[in-house]
């Protein structure tokens, strides 16, 4: 997906969280998002914001999906709850390069696919 058609998808949301990522910097209007410390905390928000009749964005890198995963595969699943996730995937450090490598396939495994991701040039 196009940058220029990834912002419009970004800006099509009314309601955005996340944790920053340098890699988004061109894509997240941070001067309307709420800054998370962790991944979790801000799909607890943006879980939230849906119920209250929002259509949230979660933003986070590849390497804080695994704080989600409980959050992903209870209350989400369970509930047919729907959250867009924009994920930027890494490469370098290496142990960014692990997870971005795995990113997709654990999505797939949770069926999920409500994302949208960049990867590290």
């Amino acid at each position: 997906m196009e940058n220029k058609e990834l912002k419009k998808w970004v800006n099509s949301h009314n309601f955005i969280v996340g944790v920053p990522c340098s890699k988004l910097n061109d894509l997240i209007p941070y001067d309307r998002a709420i800054i998370a410390t962790r991944e979790d905390e801000a799909l607890g928000m943006a879980i939230g914001a849906k119920l209250m009749g929002k259509n949230p964005l979660l933003f986070i890198q590849d390497s804080g999906l695994g704080n989600c995963l409980t959050l992903l595969t209870s209350i989400l699943k369970y509930y047919t709850i729907k959250i867009d996730i924009l994920i930027s995937i890494r490469k370098y450090p290496i142990y960014h390069g692990y997870m971005g490598n795995i990113t997709k396939q654990i999505l797939k495994l949770m069926d999920y696919k409500n994302y949208k991701y960049i990867i590290e040039k």
